[in-house]
């Protein structure tokens, strides 16, 4: 179709179609002080150049539907709840969907097309002397510059294959009989993540474990996979994948940007794990931070939750350093039981709506403030007994856990050895109202 520009490389046919001009005189001037704008790839800063190719699709209309259905009557929820608008806003404006990619890695879209019924098939692949053809199918198997190609080697060397709209084509995994070429484009990273839920699990495994309560992801996919999910989900099996949908907070540098290895704002986390400890950074990541915002992670707070984890060390071994002679099945003082039940109501609430930061917050400040500032003082006075000093520490180990997993469970180990508790581990341990 481009006559003698075709196959040749961008700026190739431009210096070539330029001195064309001008050997017609079609050229009236050429400047080359003039500023305008183009699209570079963000990794290799190349100019990317629009290439119109024929494109497979998938019809959303009919499966849309239904996606906005079930996220209207709430069958799939969505934390923060202001997300639920998002999707419904993406799906009334979303397209067919193209679902084929040119790209190497990734799943080949199962097409075969039988090159004796289309005509119009262009290809291009690398011969056995390692030189790259491109022209269509036909032209080269009967001539090609006076040489011709078998459609062995053909089938060998292909790189791509390209076909009309109204090209005939064969659906089907494994290779059909006669001459007939792969589909080259592969699927779309959505497309293919897409059936996540249905493709991972067996047949009888759906019964149990479809669909799943919760489903947790970045917003920027929200619409790129989450609406995916359900679409297919309901397209195959007439049901959700999931129930909740919980949008995790995006990590970004200093500047508020999402971090990201090609832009180079990545803070490598294994670092300031060894620096600050794995609690400290789990509990930085969620500590005054809504769901579905942006997390600033920096090193200044990082290093504040490490003083956090040694706060509940330390606090652990002034009640362990003088143990009671006696523990006593429950706490015994009740205000003290009373304000604890009230704190675990408040704090298992707050999970309960995926407010993991709300939870967070409320147990640092009772941690902190309440147990160690005011409870620990009054029972170096004789005020609270160390028996219920130590309940409260075994009940803050519980509520602390789920955040701050590793410090926890090392207090809960020397407690255990303290008295007789079942021989569990912390994250095996019940959930109280107060003991």
């Amino acid at each position: 179709m481009a006559g003698k520009y075709e196959g040749l490389k961008v700026n190739q046919a431009r210096e070539i179609v330029v001195r064309d001009l001008q050997e017609k005189g079609l050229l009236d001037k050429t400047d080359q002080n003039y500023e305008h704008s183009v699209v570079e790839c963000y990794k290799c800063k190349h100019t990317l150049e629009p290439l119109i190719v024929p494109n497979w699709f998938i019809k959303v209309e009919n499966l849309k539907k239904k996606v906005t259905k079930v996220v209207k009557e709430e069958k799939v929820k969505f934390f923060p709840k202001r997300f639920k608008r998002h999707m419904l806003q993406w799906l009334e404006i979303m397209h067919d969907w193209p679902i084929s990619r040119q790209i190497v890695w990734g799943i080949r879209i199962p097409i075969w097309y039988d090159i004796d019924k289309n005509k119009d098939i262009t290809i291009s692949f690398i011969d056995k002397g390692g030189v790259k053809k491109f022209g269509n199918v036909h032209q080269i198997l009967e001539t090609n510059s006076g040489k011709d190609y078998s459609f062995e080697e053909i089938e060998n060397g292909l790189q791509s294959v390209t076909a009309s709209a109204n090209s005939e084509y064969i659906v089907r995994v494994d290779k059909p009989k006669g001459r007939v070429l792969p589909e080259t484009d592969t699927f779309d990273t959505w497309f293919s993540s897409g059936q996540w839920p249905i493709v991972t699990l067996k047949e009888e495994e759906f019964e149990t474990r479809f669909p799943t309560d919760l489903m947790g992801t970045l917003s920027d996919i929200l619409k790129f996979w989450v609406s995916r999910m359900i679409m297919f989900s309901l397209y195959l099996k007439n049901e959700i994948p999931f129930k909740d949908v919980y949008l995790w907070s995006m990590v970004a540098d200093a500047r508020g940007v999402k971090m990201s290895k090609s832009k180079g704002n990545v803070i490598n986390p294994l670092d300031l794990v060894d620096k600050y400890g794995a609690d400290a950074l789990r509990m930085s990541l969620l500590y005054g931070i809504p769901s579905g915002s942006k997390v600033v992670l920096s090193d200044e707070k990082v290093r504040g939750m490490r003083n956090f984890a040694n706060k509940i060390w330390n606090s652990a071994r002034f009640i362990l350093s003088d143990p009671p002679k006696k523990i006593s099945d429950q706490i015994e003082d009740k205000n003290l039981s009373e304000k604890m039940t009230k704190i675990f109501k408040n704090a298992s609430a707050s999970l309960e709506k995926y407010q993991l930061n709300h939870a967070s917050e409320l147990i640092y400040e009772e941690f902190w403030h309440w147990f160690c500032d005011e409870c620990i003082e009054k029972s170096k006075e004789g005020k609270i007994s160390k028996s219920d000093l130590v309940h409260l520490l075994i009940n803050f180990l519980k509520l602390l856990h789920p955040f701050m997993p590793f410090v926890t469970e090392a207090v809960w180990s020397e407690i255990r050895n303290l008295r007789k508790y079942p021989d569990q581990l912390l994250i095996t341990s019940s959930w109280p109202v107060a003991s």
